[in-house]
């Protein structure tokens, strides 16, 4: 580069926005070797003056305008990140407090669950003593009814035995009458005969 064309450059390097972007070609990411040239550019720049730091002012408020807007940036997301470190923590401690209720409901659930398992099986012990106290009163009700029905049997056919027991005593009675009658019919009979005998001898 030659030193009309430096020169021309220094003098537009006081120009604010030539400035700028000057300076953002120093604070640029993308290319170590593009920086490295604008430095060697800027280096160059200054030896042709006398009056550097007079003229490199333009260079230096750009510069610290750039810093100035990337602190921004960076206290900016600093601030960011302290705000989504608080939620996050805040969360956490919600996470945490859900997490230990969740804990205790949980202890309670299962000393409740316990507690109803216990009275349940308490219940069914004494349900199932119920069903064998009645149970063996039902055999017991039953063995009698059966006892029951035994005698109501054997006193029907003692009924019916009596009913044909007092059916054989009338027919019984029935012929001791006539024999009876009979007997009589025979003594008197008899007394007649003896009578006949008598008036004969």
């Amino acid at each position: 580069m030659d030193e009309d064309l430096l020169r021309d450059c220094h003098a537009a390097l006081q120009h604010p926005a030539v400035a700028l972007v000057l300076a953002r070609g120093l604070c640029q990411t993308d290319d170590k070797a593009w920086t490295l040239r604008v430095l060697s550019f800027v280096r160059r720049l200054v030896g042709l003056s006398t009056t550097k730091v007079v003229q490199l002012h333009p260079l230096a408020d750009a510069l610290f305008a750039i810093h100035q807007t990337w602190a921004d940036r960076v206290a900016q997301r600093d601030a960011a990140v302290q705000l989504a470190s608080k939620q996050v923590e805040r969360v956490t401690a919600e996470l945490d407090l859900v997490k230990m209720n969740a804990n205790d409901e949980r202890v309670l659930s299962r000393t409740e669950h316990a507690r109803l398992q216990k009275e349940l099986d308490v219940q069914r012990t004494t349900h199932e003593h119920v069903l064998e106290s009645l149970t063996v009163k039902m055999e017991t009700q039953l063995g009698r009814t059966d006892a029951l029905a035994k005698k109501k049997a054997q006193l029907q056919d003692s009924r019916v035995q009596r009913g044909q027991l007092d059916q054989d005593n009338h027919a019984l009675q029935r012929k001791l009458l006539v024999l009876e009658m009979r007997l009589d019919e025979l003594g008197q009979a008899n007394v007649a005969a003896s009578a006949d005998v008598d008036r004969v001898y």
